[in-house]
């Protein structure tokens, strides 16, 4: 029969204990609609950023398959204050009622466009390109409605 002596250890090292909750909702019928209105407006901002920077390169590859010199200034940024800027100056016009749900609606929708725009536009996480590609706007637009 063998026998396994455990030694002390001199050392401790820390522990990270990790554990998840699950919780029940049960809204009022009220708070129902506040959430469909919140989830609503996050798609509608998704949608409508997404929207504005795939026409934006879509017109600067039109002007560069036509000869002209389209600098990089002339494209719409994809990060996210690049997004909450353009959001900033166009809700008013293509969401009136963005006021009644406030940033929390257009927050995540900044941040998911930033992260798809960006990797788009760049084909991959290491790219260095200037422009954004010909077949950037064809998978653009072959995206979900979130």
């Amino acid at each position: 029969m063998t026998m396994a002596v455990l030694e002390q250890s001199k050392t401790t090292t820390p522990v990270t204990l990790n554990q998840a909750y699950r919780y029940a909702l049960d809204p009022t019928s009220e708070q129902v609609s506040l959430l469909r209105s919140h989830i609503g407006g996050t798609r509608f901002t998704y949608n409508a950023l997404l929207g504005l920077v795939k026409e934006n390169w879509d017109e600067n590859r039109v002007r560069r398959e036509a000869g002209l010199e389209v600098a990089q200034e002339d494209y719409l940024g994809t990060s996210h204050f690049d997004l909450l800027y353009l959001w900033a100056d166009q809700r008013d016009e293509l969401a009136p009622w963005w006021s009644e749900n406030g940033s929390s609606t257009s927050c995540p929708a900044r941040s998911s466009s930033a992260i798809r725009t960006t990797y788009a536009s760049r084909g991959s996480v290491r790219s260095k390109r200037t422009s954004p590609p010909a077949s950037c706007t064809a998978a653009c637009s072959a995206a979900p409605d979130v």
